[in-house]
């Protein structure tokens, strides 16, 4: 595994956005994380990479700034454009909910994004899906401060068992601070939960209009033990880019957090293809 990632600070409109980057010359590989996730989620992943990366950190996650302007799907991507825009071409790798931007920013950025990966991720849910979330939230809880970091793992490893070990600890070393009553809280502002409702909704039909404007060679990875991405629906996705395709791998919805590794190869694999 490579080291090496440094902390960057930049303006990004009236944010000031943090982003971890990785050495190396050519096209980097943006690996945009889901909402309530955050950059170093990235690391077990973008170790093992041979391709550069930058990881980002959204508004309002892990060491980037907080607003009150809102945390809608459009905004991200809004951000995610204006990151990509000093630079002359990019790769963008997203899963879950983080695909959408990723969708709607190539969707604007045009030839400017060389190729796209979507980990397991859709514009939309089927009803079934989104019922296996909630399920899973309800028996999962929702905690929001710890008393150690120790106890954020036991808390994050109860939760997702099929994540790693590594995983568990990335999380519990980088996205929680202790606050001044001696708390572990995270560092991601609450606010970012109205997305999970009729707000990030009403955004699913331009994710979908989106998917027709995308000209990067996409290809949309389907977990195949996924709870929430159906076969049908991820053919749909694909079908509906003009340079689409669908590839099935084995492992469940996190992919990036259950099988590191694996994702690595596969990215550098799907980056460094001949077009």
């Amino acid at each position: 595994m490579r080291s090496g990632l440094a902390s960057e600070y930049r303006r990004c409109g009236d944010l000031t956005l943090h982003t971890l980057t990785g050495p190396g010359a050519g096209t980097p590989a943006v690996l945009v994380h889901s909402p309530t996730s955050h950059a170093h989620s990235w690391l077990p992943v973008a170790s093992r990479m041979s391709s550069r990366v930058l990881c980002p950190d959204m508004r309002g996650h892990g060491f980037s700034g907080w607003t009150r302007a809102g945390y809608r799907l459009r905004d991200y991507a809004a951000d995610l454009e204006r990151f990509c825009a000093g630079r002359r071409r990019v790769d963008l790798v997203a899963p879950s909910l983080g695909g959408r931007v990723a969708v709607l920013a190539a969707a604007a950025l045009g030839d400017r994004v060389r190729r796209l990966v979507l980990l397991d991720s859709a514009p939309s849910l089927p009803a079934s899906a989104l019922a296996r979330i909630g399920a899973t939230r309800s028996a999962t809880g929702r905690r929001t401060g710890f008393r150690s970091t120790a106890e954020v793992e036991e808390f994050w490893a109860a939760a997702h068992p099929t994540w790693t070990a590594e995983a568990v600890a990335v999380r519990a070393r980088h996205l929680y601070r202790r606050n001044w009553a001696g708390i572990w809280v995270s560092r991601n502002d609450p606010e970012i939960g109205h997305l999970f409702g009729p707000v990030g909704a009403a955004e699913e039909p331009a994710v979908w209009a989106a998917l027709a404007a995308v000209t990067a060679r996409t290809v949309v990875v389907r977990a195949r033990d996924s709870l929430l991405l159906d076969d049908a629906t991820a053919r749909r996705v694909a079908d509906a880019l003009p340079a689409g395709e669908l590839r099935e791998v084995p492992g469940g919805h996190y992919l990036p957090h259950e099988q590191p590794a694996a994702v690595a190869t596969l990215l550098d694999e799907l980056l460094t293809a001949s077009t």
